[in-house]
């Protein structure tokens, strides 16, 4: 570490990136719906890739797919 300083930090830095997913992704699988969950991901995806996509569905579908996946989990 004391002879690579920089390599040693963006490792350090990489690591603590990971355990920054790895907690959010705890987190959501425990505590959010399915809904909330997907929403997520779709952000993730779009900030991945830099740009904005669009779902190969009808705002309709959509809409339905959600509101039968809250009413299938909830308890």
């Amino acid at each position: 570490m004391a002879q690579y300083p920089a390599i040693a930090s963006q490792v350090i830095s990489a690591l603590a990136q990971r355990i920054a997913a790895l907690e959010t992704q705890t987190t959501l699988v425990t505590t959010a719906d399915v809904a909330t969950r997907l929403a997520h991901y779709l952000g993730e995806l779009a900030e991945e890739l830099g740009e904005t996509f669009t779902l190969p569905m009808k705002k309709k579908r959509t809409g339905r797919v959600f509101r039968d996946d809250a009413r299938n989990f909830e308890s």
